[in-house]
């Protein structure tokens, strides 16, 4: 949803006048420029980072309904054991405060929400890491090509683009409520606090967009050669040596032509 949509909302952006305004590119360019792998590369620590910070600690400050009853699809009772546990809450807070975390085993090994999938479905936690969707604002950010800082400049001269953007938000709602055990969420989607706390992340790609503009392209280095010297490029050494031997033999067959041509002219002329 988020790759083809925003790539056909962007797609169908209409240019700007001021693009007739820039020089050609050259054939010999890069094709990553150093503005685009500032780009990519910050935009890809910052959405590493929160998704790193929801699902190693998101049982920590995601929250719960507070005055929620569990229900008894929130208890899970070992079969071994026949301890009963419930999985709606997590022991941060006051017990009944933050969602339980939903990673499937310990970051130390060992299992966490994995037994209790079959019989209480998905949990709340990773539902909230589903729809942190930060390709949406980034998308948006996506729109400038040379740091400007408006990156909605020019936004409503393209109303197929709000269009899709609306149609992402909407199927990005619909699935993270409704989606249910077809797409590992949970079955009663998220409240609207945590749907807070997915958009307030998302909002952030703004903010770092900003930050990344300030940051000079030259403290980033330039991948790939614009131009290749022809002395490394076997195949251009070869087409090189190749034009030399053709000269080469078109000048001797020019000299030789040419030195028959003389004798011919001298045996006329001399005496017999």
């Amino acid at each position: 949803i988020m790759d083809t949509l925003a790539s056909l909302a962007l797609a169908t952006e209409t240019p700007a006048p001021e693009l007739l305004l820039r020089h050609p590119h050259k054939k010999d360019e890069y094709i990553i420029s150093r503005k685009m792998l500032k780009f990519i590369l910050l935009h890809a620590v910052y959405q590493l980072f929160v998704l790193l910070i929801l699902t190693c600690l998101g049982e920590r400050f995601i929250p719960e309904w507070a005055d929620l009853t569990p229900g008894s699809e929130d208890y899970y009772t070992d079969s071994t054991t026949g301890i009963t546990v419930q999985t709606r809450f997590s022991p941060y807070g006051n017990g009944r405060q933050y969602v339980i975390s939903g990673r499937s085993f310990l970051i130390g090994g060992g299992d966490d929400y994995s037994p209790y999938i079959a019989s209480c479905g998905y949990s709340r936690h990773m539902t909230v890491v589903f729809e942190v969707f930060m390709q949406v604002f980034n998308f948006v950010n996506a729109r400038k090509l040379h740091d400007e800082f408006n990156i909605f400049e020019g936004i409503t001269r393209s109303p197929l683009f709000i269009v899709i953007v609306i149609v992402i938000i909407i199927l990005q709602f619909i699935l993270g409520m409704f989606g249910n055990r077809v797409l590992n969420v949970f079955r009663d989607g998220t409240n609207g606090a945590q749907w807070g706390i997915a958009i307030a992340f998302g909002f952030g790609e703004w903010i770092v967009g900003v930050l990344i503009k300030l940051i000079p392209e030259k403290a980033f280095p330039q991948l790939g050669q614009s131009k290749q010297d022809p002395i490394k490029n076997p195949s251009k050494v070869l087409g090189i040596k190749r034009s030399l031997e053709h000269r080469s033999n078109t000048i001797r067959n020019s000299v030789n032509v040419g030195g028959d041509h003389k004798n011919s002219i001298s045996n006329k002329i001399s005496p017999q």
